[in-house]
């Protein structure tokens, strides 16, 4: 009896430690769900060609999602004030007390995910391509839900291998009784009992399931005599289906279907790392990533499955069914423009063309306006100069704007604020900055100077007031020469030779004289300013020398950059002229000429030498010019002095003159015509003599402005000539560093034919494979749903065995119980089952059809891709051909513009000469985007042909490594490089490749590498 207490309180006290436990903790249970799924996802990544390089669904503690704090206790975040009234008192009821028992956080986001930034001294994000990835893979929603995607898609492996795992169960219900006299004929009772279950339960490959299980009862009666009772009994049970339930194609489904759904999200996985990185480089889109099979509205697990789209989770057949496809084409003269951080960078290269552009405009404009100022060109040409500067400037402040809404977008993308301050800092598209900032910035202030000449007045000086002055008596002298030369003029025809004594061949020289000196006036008077500006020019000519000379190394090495990539480009010349289209004539043949390449080669060299030999002169040049119309200044001033005081006699005459000739009004105060005519010769009479007498001196010193002004003229010409050399240095500078640079790009020619990238997509692209795997589950749904139509045959063998005397561990045999047998349930009512079945076969089809549209879509996709990048190639060389022609037309405009007139000549501009300067600075611009966007759009789509390929290889920061010309090349220990060992037959389209054919001999190889 006490060996039996003993036993009794033992019982009692694994009953009551069943009863108190409560569970482990959310960190257990969270870790351990960590490691079954790591390991699963280890197990299944173990293949190195979809190798995932140290998964974890916990974000980074960089990253913006991560957690700080309790993982199992996260504080609360912030909530709505109105809305969180309800969780503490909802319809009058007293809500939840223990609401903020973990704490509140006002952060929703990581609040220390700024501080691990790349940022500058100035606090910007630094952005390059390998930083752009590696923000997005610490912070893009989307990237963190497919790792969570594939983290759930484990666990639902896990639940499926549980199922057939050893699985325990136990459970306990206690409960204390008591009932009144009146309720029971045999009176009160008080009784108090514990029962206890322990189960084991076993699915097993076959169908079979087994169940050991141990149940225990031990009762206290205390109304009336101390008694107990204990009972305890063993029990098992094997049920094996033979038909219907019974085949392994059915028991094993699930797990199948799972275990083949990871490595389905693995391979999607990694082609999505792929695709993230052509989204995030060139903007590409993503395709379909990892995706959780659940059952009935996304439960975990597969459960409710049915292998039917309408009962649990059908239409297996349409993973990774996606159509494959790269970029097309855009019409047009350039190419589709480019998105994500390509995008980005070809924006802000745009940009730049078009500060390029407004800076020509800027400059054309100050240079028209100068010669406005001299007369030379008409005021309708100087205002459509600025009209199109006008429009150009509202066209960058557009581009700017726009450009900053793209970064936002772009910033939104990689799953940062769009507040964000970011600077893109890298130099691939540095190749296409034609001109450069430096040498745009001399070649403006190279054109503020030479304005400044043109129009002999600087845009800040001053003139001095004593040449302010003389400019003044110049233009007064220049009014009293032209005014006695008219009255002398009237006096020769008014007076009668015989009865006046005139002598009008005299008064003829005399009059001839006086014009000459006025023209002698006016051209002293346009050699004024030079005399004090050009000087001036001339000692910014010095700095504007010495910089060009600084910019000679870069241009020297734009030079040799030409000359390294010359046989490359050799070789892609020889390439594309044998092209159908140049063949045809479909497109000039000039463009893909080897030897017109060469010439140009040639001819930048040569005319970068002489440029050099120029600029190698000595800055003393132009200080020695400045010098010589230095020295002349004081002689002006000579010659302006003795001008004024002898014309300030005739100026006294001419007073004199004017005023009795004012006094003398023919036809009026009475006196006859004749005599008032009379008084008039009288007095221009004795003008003449004035004039006679001031004549001698008048002469010499039209003799002296006859050699002296020639002198003062040619060496204002000399200077300006100079500087309009060396302006045009400048502008043929960055003429032949943008012509380097623009024989310096080359671009990868990826040797590839349809066919042979149709072999490669199919051995490598994961998703393809998973196309395979999915059709392969449609038709084993085919099977699966077959067995439901059978009979149903079940073989059972079940027994128990209890205990006697109160004692829950004595068992007996004569207290057991045997059960065999079989159950049969015959196939009279199968209408839901054959449903099914039949919408199996429907779907396998529709399966196969989706499976035939992916290949179909794959290989459009690719030729597509193809396509694009042998248009990209041809029209690459006519963009590159339509930028010199465009280059030489800016050249032959700013030619016009730069040849200053003859001596004493003032020549005019033609009536096209702004516009024709405005339209080249125009075209210039478009066919540089034109040129730039090509380019872009065929790297993007040779990153595009090795994603869609399946040959994409990503570094352990996950940037694409560039395979160059060879893409589709795999490593020779690649296992990967193996074709499928069956693939399914499928109808296929005349022209796609045979699943069977051996590809081995259709790859690209190189020296180091062969698939």
């Amino acid at each position: 009896m006490t060996h039996t207490r003993l036993r009794v309180v033992a019982a009692l006290g694994a009953c009551m430690a069943v009863l108190t436990s409560g569970g482990c903790t959310r960190a257990f249970y969270r870790l351990q769900a960590d490691q079954e799924a790591y390991a699963l996802i280890s197990e299944k990544a173990q293949h190195p060609h979809w190798t995932l390089p140290a998964f974890s669904v916990d974000p980074d503690p960089r990253s913006r999602f991560y957690q700080p704090g309790p993982k199992d206790f996260p504080p609360m975040p912030p909530d709505d004030p109105e809305a969180h009234r309800l969780m503490h008192l909802v319809d009058q009821k007293q809500g939840f007390r223990y609401w903020h028992c973990y704490g509140d956080t006002p952060f929703v986001e990581n609040p220390l995910w700024e501080a691990y930034l790349p940022v500058d001294e100035e606090g910007q994000v630094v952005l390059r391509l390998d930083t752009a990835m590696e923000l997005a893979r610490l912070h893009s929603r989307n990237y963190q839900t497919q790792l969570e995607e594939l983290y759930l898609s484990a666990l639902d492996v896990a639940f499926e291998r549980f199922r057939f795992d050893v699985q325990y169960f136990a459970d306990n219900s206690t409960f204390y009784q008591a009932t009144g006299s009146a309720r029971s004929p045999a009176g009160s009772s008080s009784r108090f009992n514990t029962d206890t279950n322990f189960q084991l339960r076993r699915l097993m490959a076959s169908g079979g399931q087994l169940l050991v299980g141990f149940a225990n009862s031990l009762v206290w009666q205390f109304s009336g005599p101390d008694s107990y009772s204990a009972n305890s009994l063993l029990n098992f049970s094997l049920v094996q289906p033979l038909l219907r339930q019974g085949a392994r194609a059915r028991v094993l489904e699930r797990l199948t279907l799972a275990e083949r759904t990871l490595l389905a999200n693995i391979r999607a996985m990694e082609r999505f790392r792929r695709e993230f990185f052509v989204q995030i480089a060139a903007g590409a889109g993503v395709g379909r990533g990892p995706a959780r099979r659940g059952g009935f509205f996304g439960a975990s697990g597969l459960e409710g499955f049915a292998g039917v789209g309408g009962g649990g989770f059908g239409r297996v057949g349409g993973l990774g069914a996606g159509i494959g496809g790269g970029g097309g084409f855009a019409g047009g003269a350039g190419a589709a423009q480019a998105g994500g951080y390509l995008g980005l960078l070809q924006d802000l290269q745009e940009i730049k063309n078009q500060q390029a552009n407004v800076a020509a405009l800027a400059d054309s404009l100050r240079l028209l306006e100068a010669f406005h100022q001299a007369n030379r060109i008409d005021r309708l040409q100087v205002d459509l100069a600025r009209q199109a500067l006008y429009n150009a400037q509202s066209r960058l402040l557009t581009a700017q704007a726009q450009f900053q809404a793209t970064l936002d977008g772009y910033k939104v993308l990689l799953g940062l604020p769009p507040d964000l301050p970011v600077r893109i800092e890298d130099d691939l598209l540095e190749p296409f900055d034609l001109l450069g900032q430096p040498m745009l910035e001399l070649q403006s202030r190279a054109t503020d100077v030479l304005a400044s000449m043109w129009s002999g007045q600087d845009q800040v000086a001053e003139l001095p007031p004593q040449w302010q002055q003389a400019k003044q008596q110049l233009r007064q002298d220049m009014r009293t020469l032209q005014r006695v030369a008219d009255l002398l003029d009237r006096y020769r025809f008014m007076a009668d030779p015989q009865q006046h004594q005139v002598d009008r061949a005299r008064l003829a020289r005399q009059i001839q004289l006086l014009e000459q000196l006025v023209q002698y006036h006016r051209r002293l008077l346009n050699a004024l300013d030079p005399l004090i500006f050009y000087p001036q020019g001339l000692q910014a000519a010095v700095e504007i020398h010495r910089q060009a000379r600084m910019q000679l190394p870069d241009v020297e090495q734009a030079i040799k950059d030409m000359i390294q990539a010359k046989p490359r480009r050799e070789e892609t010349l020889q390439i594309l002229a044998q092209r159908e289209e140049v063949l045809s004539g479909q497109v000039q043949q000039e463009a893909f000429d080897l030897e017109a390449y060469r010439r140009t080669v040639q001819h930048q060299q040569e005319l970068f030498e002489e440029i050099r030999q120029r600029l190698q002169r000595p800055e003393q040049l132009w200080n020695e010019h400045a010098l010589r119309l230095q020295r002349l200044v004081p002689p002006v001033q000579q010659t302006l002095q003795r001008l004024h005081s002898q014309i300030a006699e005739l100026q006294k005459v001419l007073e004199q003159t004017s005023g009795r000739l004012g006094r003398v009004q023919v036809g009026e105060d009475g006196q006859p015509i004749e005599q008032q005519l009379q008084q008039m010769i009288q007095t221009l009479s004795q003008l003449a003599q004035a004039v006679d007498r001031i004549t001698p001196a008048l002469e010499a010193e039209a003799r002296r402005l006859a050699t002296f002004l020639p002198q003062v003229e040619q060496t204002q010409t000399r200077a300006l000539q100079e500087v309009s050399q060396l302006v045009q240095d400048v502008s043929d500078l960055g003429l032949v560093r943008a012509r380097a640079r623009l024989e310096a790009v080359v671009l990868t020619i990826v040797p590839m034919e349809e066919q042979q990238a149709m072999l490669l997509a199919q051995r490598f692209r994961r998703d393809w494979m998973n196309a395979r795997a999915a059709l392969v589950d449609s038709w084993r749904l085919i099977e699966f749903n077959a067995n439901d139509l059978q009979s149903q045959l079940d073989v059972e063998f079940s027994g128990s065995l209890g205990t006697l005397a109160d004692d829950p561990f004595r068992f007996r045999d004569d207290a057991g119980q045997l059960r065999v047998g079989i159950q049969f349930d015959a196939p009279l009512t199968r209408i839901n089952e054959r449903n099914i079945y039949r919408q199996a076969l429907i779907e396998y089809n529709q399966a196969r059809r989706n499976y035939m549209a992916f290949v179909d879509g794959v290989h459009q996709g690719l030729r597509n891709i193809l396509r694009t990048m042998r248009l990209n190639e041809i029209n690459f060389e006519l963009r590159r051909r339509a930028v010199h022609v465009a280059l030489d037309q800016v050249e032959v405009a700013r030619l016009r513009l730069f040849a200053p007139p003859r001596p004493g000549e003032q020549s005019t501009f033609g009536a096209t000469t702004a516009r024709d300067l405005v339209s080249a600075l125009s075209d210039l611009l478009s066919v540089q985007n034109d040129y730039l966007s090509v380019w872009v759009n065929y790297e993007v789509q040779r990153m595009l042909l090795d994603r869609d390929l399946g040959t994409m290889r990503l570094d352990e920061r996950g940037m694409w490594i560039d395979p160059g010309p060879y893409v589709g090349q795999v490593p020779l220990e690649d296992p990967s490089a193996q074709p499928p060992a069956q693939e399914p037959q499928t109808e296929r389209s005349s022209d796609a490749p045979s699943p069977a054919a051996s590809p081995e001999n259709s790859s690209p190889k190189s020296e180091d590498e062969t698939p």
